[in-house]
């Protein structure tokens, strides 16, 4: 039998076995699944290459070693089996004890196998294909262990074959089922050929078990390849990169030293001083090994990513998106234009959470105008496992088997949310690449870098939308408004002229009747029908009184009647103003009188005996003034009437020391009807009018109002009078 076919074959199978594991473990992605599938290609690879040296060895003590050392390497291929069926495809949950335990026994495992006296006795060299003397005791304790981690991951699969079958996850159902089929094959041809022959003592068939875990292994590959788990492109980059790295350190760096070294130093044996030479330079060399190791990085990535994207471009052009628009439509069409220029996705779903609770949806379907149905319910399939996913995820690298299941259904690739504060502001799927690629690490590095600036930018966009609304909603408010004010105010003026002329009617109806009670009153008084005595008489003269403050009212609201028609005019004539006030005085000193109140009347300077003014209006002044005065005093209080002349005007005031006015209600004190507070309990039946009147009334005649006051310490009020402008005569004066 010829040695070199099967030379050949298990070199084959070891190199692509080791190549495999190799890029399996310099994935960029480095997941547990990653790791122990790396583990257990390599510990298949290692395997098949020690047997083959174990086949070509001449020497009885390099066979021994090559035996022991592939028997080892086969524990490792059975140890990272039985971890990867712990993570493929639903992830188990693994005490730490277990693990503990289960290290402890590949351990001791490993270490039964290398030990002297262990699993293998001594090799002999038969010159075509050798055999091993095995120490039969440990051999059974190896094979009990190797089986028993073999067991356990059949064990688990055949669990997760359930679990997944029972999700009615078809597609992983089928992989987790051909995966078992593979290993059951693969089990049953290396314990044939690698445990029980060897245990009766044939050597010839052990180089059968390599191909066997060679199939096993590349259709694992491939089950790793379909669901993302693996980036091929990416994994072949990382390995050229790293033997790039090693050939320029093998061969170039040699060159470097030793030439050099051989031009300096020609002596054919090198001393010190060349040892320590050729230290340094490899020293010095080695720290160069980093950013060698970078550059040899770009120069690969660039070459396997070639048509891809740059990564600082697209991040530029995203960011002058967010920064110039505000718009929530141009945001969202602008920066979906950029990633999807760059990423090339079938389709682009974007889900959008207002803080209202509404929901819009964008779709870029770049395969046709049609949107399926599916892409249309993605958040509402999803949005019970957003809480358990990483802002930025691929499907694939979801571990939980039922939250995997779950986001697949979406037809999703990637999931990326967009999160203000934790408040959660949009969702994006991105469905599978036009070019068949999966997703990269600088992909998903991408969408996690614009994710938050896309977060900001729509909800800014949401906010302008809001503003925008309530700024259309407010001018429609306030035209509708504006409108039934308007309608409201033509009522109200309606209104108020029914009133004013309703006022205008009853003032003179009641005007009339007044007069004769007035007038039989005078009659009564001067004893026209009798003797009067003095009770009486006090009696009549409060009800004169009384009368004369109806008419004063009653003439008030004819005023307001007038002022609010435009009807309200003086009927000036040159009258005494000094008897008319001394006349209102004498008038209601009675009643000051009745009430304990003192009222006093004084005079200064040169005084007019004639002006023009309306004597009408003016005494319903003076005689508001001076009953207000003395309404709102204190018993056994003082009132000062003065009347005087300064700087050409005629002043009079009247000043009281009662309740005052409140500081808050003065600057409203001479508005139509209104009255302060402590005025309105003081004397509940007043109306209002009547500073309203006088303020008119002072004001038609060009003069001003006089008005100070303190709450709970008195008041002033009174008006000047501008005498030139009233044609004072100066010749006659009192």
């Amino acid at each position: 039998m010829t040695i070199y076919p099967l030379v050949i074959l298990l070199l084959c199978c070891a190199l692509m076995a080791l190549a495999v594991g190799a890029v399996l473990l310099l994935a960029r992605r480095r997941r547990s699944i990653n790791v122990w599938s790396g583990v257990m290609v390599l510990g298949a690879g290692a395997w098949s290459l020690l047997m083959l040296l174990f086949m070509l060895q001449k020497d009885p003590q390099l066979a021994e070693l090559c035996a022991k050392t592939y028997y080892a390497t086969a524990i490792v291929m059975a140890f990272g089996l039985y971890n990867f069926s712990l993570q493929y495809p639903v992830p188990w949950f693994v005490s730490r004890i277990e693990r503990l335990v289960s290290w402890a026994i590949a351990g001791l495992a490993v270490l039964v196998a290398v030990a002297p006296q262990g699993v293998v006795a001594q090799a002999s060299v038969t010159g075509i294909l050798n055999a091993i003397e095995l120490n039969m005791s440990w051999y059974l304790l190896y094979i009990l262990i190797f089986g028993g981690f073999v067991a356990a991951a059949f064990m688990r699969l055949m669990m997760s074959y359930r679990h997944v079958r029972r999700t009615r996850a078809k597609k992983y159902a089928h992989q987790v089922l051909m995966i078992i089929y593979t290993l059951a094959i693969v089990v049953v041809a290396g314990a044939y050929f690698d445990i029980i022959l060897p245990l009766l003592g044939n050597y010839e068939a052990i180089w059968m078990g390599p191909p066997f875990t060679f199939a096993f292994t590349g259709y694992l590959l491939y089950v790793l390849i379909t669901q993302g788990i693996f980036d091929v492109r990416a994994a072949v980059a990382r390995s050229v990169g790293y033997v790039a790295v090693a050939a320029v350190v093998v061969v170039l760096y040699s060159a470097i030293i030793f030439g050099i070294g051989g031009m300096v130093f020609r002596d054919a044996q090198p001393d010190v001083v060349q040892q320590l030479f050729y230290l340094g330079s490899a020293l010095a060399l080695s720290l160069s090994l980093g950013p060698l190791r970078t550059l040899l990085d770009k120069v690969t990535y660039r070459f396997f990513y070639h048509r891809d994207y740059n990564f600082n471009d697209v991040l530029q052009q995203f960011s002058t998106v967010t920064a110039n628009e505000i718009e929530l439509n141009r945001v969202i069409g602008k920066s979906l234009a950029v990633l999807v220029d760059a990423l090339a996705p079938a389709y682009v779903s974007f889900y959008i959470m207002s803080s209202k609770g509404r929901t819009h949806h964008y779709v870029r379907n770049l395969r046709g105008r049609h949107t399926p149905r599916r892409y249309r319910q993605q958040l509402e399939i999803v949005k019970d496992i957003l809480a358990d996913l990483p802002r930025t995820v691929r499907v694939s690298d979801i571990t939980q088997f039922e939250t995997r299941q779950v986001a697949e259904d979406s037809g999703a690739q990637v999931i990326v949310q967009l999160l203000v504060k934790g408040e959660q502001v949009g969702v994006l799927f991105f469905g599978e690449r036009q070019n068949g690629l999966p997703y990269s690490e600088q992909d998903m590095q991408l969408l996690a870098t614009t994710a938050d600036e896309l977060a900001l930018a729509v909800q800014n966009g949401l906010r302008f939308d809001e503003i925008k609304a309530f700024n259309k909603r407010l001018r429609q408010e306030v035209s509708t408004a504006t409108k039934e004010l308007r309608h409201s105010n033509a009522q109200l003026h309606k209104i108020d002229e029914v009133k004013d002329e309703f006022l205008s009617i009853a003032s003179h109806q009641l005007r009339t009747p007044l007069t004769s009670v007035k007038g039989y009153i005078s009659l009564v008084l001067d004893g026209d029908a009798g003797p009067v005595n003095a009770q009486q008489k006090h009696l009549l003269n409060e009800a004169f009184a009384s009368s004369q403050r109806m008419v004063s009212l009653i003439e008030d609201f004819l005023n307001m009647s007038r002022l609010q028609t435009g009807r309200f005019a003086l009927d000036t004539r040159p009258s005494d103003i000094v008897a008319m006030i001394s006349d209102e005085v004498n008038v209601l000193r009675s009643t000051a009188e009745s009430r304990e109140l003192k009222l006093n009347f004084e005079k200064s300077g040169r005084l007019p005996k004639q002006i023009l003014i309306d004597e009408s209006k003016l005494r319903q002044v003076v005689m508001n003034f001076i009953d207000n005065a003395i309404y709102y005093s204190h018993e056994g209080g003082t009132i000062d009437v003065r009347l005087g002349r300064k700087a050409g005007k005629l002043v009079f005031t009247v000043e009281d020391s009662g309740i005052g006015v409140p500081k808050s209600a003065q600057a409203r004190l001479f508005s139509k009807f209104y009255r302060a507070s402590n005025a309105r309990r003081q004397r509940p039946d007043g109306t209002g009018v009547g500073l309203y009147l006088a303020k008119k009334v002072i004001s038609e005649h060009g003069g001003d109002i006089i008005f100070s006051s303190r709450e709970g310490k008195g008041s002033i009020f009174g008006f000047s009078l501008p005498l030139a402008a009233l044609h004072a005569d100066e010749d006659k004066t009192k």
